[in-house]
């Protein structure tokens, strides 16, 4: 929240060491890509939970859908691809409450890239408080481009200098 009023969603580039990517699903192209493991039930903390390994293909072909880089760059590159992207995930997926407990990535070569785990965890699922909304809350709906302008707007006027002198009256002109 602004002081004047006005919020936002954050979006931004995950990044990879973050625990909110426990939950993060693979993508289309990823999930169309790749191949499976045959989920197998381990014991992991005292509860039997479904392991699922998902592999990634190496080829330039697939580097090119998910990064939409051109071959040739992606040919350059592909080293630094193999090495700092997951090609190899591992899922331990609670049996009862399909809920992910260990997730782990793994490069072209093999190594560990990105690992998570919860080693206790309690459902709050069956409490009837968990998704009560708030007493006296309020929301607004915001249009994006109004939104957007109004961004925009703030900015330009925060940081008006003469460099933005020319900019800001072009740009004053679209806001309106």
């Amino acid at each position: 929240m602004a002081s004047d009023g006005f919020s936002a969603e954050v979006i931004e580039v995950p990044l990879v060491w973050l625990i909110e990517l426990m939950f993060t699903p693979l993508t289309e192209t990823e999930l169309a890509y790749a191949s499976y493991a045959i989920p197998v039930i381990k014991k992991y903390n005292g509860r039997n939970c479904y392991k699922i390994v998902v592999k990634l293909p190496y080829t330039e072909e697939f580097l090119h859908k998910i990064t939409k880089e051109p071959i040739a760059d992606i040919s350059k590159k592909k080293s630094l691809y193999l090495s700092e992207r997951p090609f190899f995930y591992e899922f331990l997926i609670d049996c009862q409450q399909y809920i992910i407990v260990d997730r782990k990535h793994y490069n072209a070569n093999g190594k560990t890239i990105f690992s998570v785990n919860f080693d206790h965890w309690e459902s709050l699922s069956n409490s009837e408080k968990l998704f009560l909304t708030p007493s006296r809350i309020e929301g607004k709906f915001l249009v994006h481009d109004f939104f957007s302008s109004r961004i925009l707007e703030k900015m330009l006027k925060d940081r008006k200098t003469r460099q933005w002198d020319d900019l800001y009256a072009k740009i004053e002109i679209f806001i309106d």
